[in-house]
């Protein structure tokens, strides 16, 4: 499965079911979430493939915006003559440029074409499979991969993964086992924040420096077991993890 890269093949396939994709016949509930998809078989970069095309409007509102982030990325490179090659087309078809007397050269958005775009191709997405046909199957599947990939970035830069800084092969393998551990700790942590609807309060790592703070006391020649007082911020995080702390 890839996505497409090709922005003439992606339109192109949105194009063509535009008008027929907003239909119950094509309404799909993937993951508890409603959209809709449509299915065709095309040739890309010289191979049949199925080419998947999904509508969800609720992303409408979050692509804009990141449509627009793309168009400031840009209209910087423009304006600083930093040129992408790969950009070219988003050049060509969003901006013009002219050349003024006494201003010399001027870029300027084309507002028509970057809201006709918009209006169009918002809340669409293309995914293309050489296997798949089934469009639920090949979305999972794509949302599979992209976890894997994400855990991997967790990995490397949240629990320094980068870099091994060992000596033996022995400790190598001790200390990937161990981040492998923080790993498996980490995506609990985030399902449940996830599940739980922590993350308009707290961001993982806050939530870790929050409960370090929290200590339990043993004393010398007795069972007693003792824990420092909970602030308001543990007994939340506490109770959203099912964890029974000692008071």
């Amino acid at each position: 499965i890839a996505l497409s890269k090709s922005l003439s093949f992606t339109t192109d396939a949105i194009d063509e079911v535009r008008s027929s994709i907003h239909t119950y016949s094509h309404r799909e509930v993937i993951a508890d979430e409603e959209m809709f998809a449509a299915t065709s078989l095309k040739e890309w970069d010289g191979h049949r493939c199925y080419t998947h095309v999904y509508y969800d409007p609720r992303k409408v509102s979050e692509e804009e915006a990141k449509f627009y982030r793309k168009i400031d990325v840009y209209y910087q490179e423009l304006r600083s003559e930093k040129l992408n090659p790969e950009h070219q087309k988003f050049y060509d078809r969003f901006f013009t440029i002219e050349r003024k007397q006494h201003v010399g050269r001027v870029v300027m958005p084309n507002d028509e074409a970057i809201l006709a775009f918009q209006n169009k191709y918002a809340g669409y997405s293309v995914i293309i499979s050489n296997d798949l046909k089934d469009p639920v199957e090949a979305l999972m599947v794509y949302r599979a991969k992209d976890r894997v990939e994400k855990s991997f970035d967790n990995l490397k830069n949240d629990l320094d993964g980068k870099r091994l800084r060992v000596r033996s092969e022995w400790a190598m393998g001790g200390r990937m086992f161990v981040q492998f551990l923080s790993l498996i700790l980490a995506s609990y942590i985030q399902r449940v924040m996830r599940e739980k609807d922590l993350y308009k309060m707290y961001s993982m790592q806050s939530i870790i420096e929050e409960m370090k703070i929290l200590m339990r006391i043993t004393l010398p020649r007795s069972r007693k077991v003792l824990y420092s007082a909970l602030t308001a911020d543990q007994k939340r995080i506490c109770e959203a993890f099912g964890i029974e702390a000692g008071t």
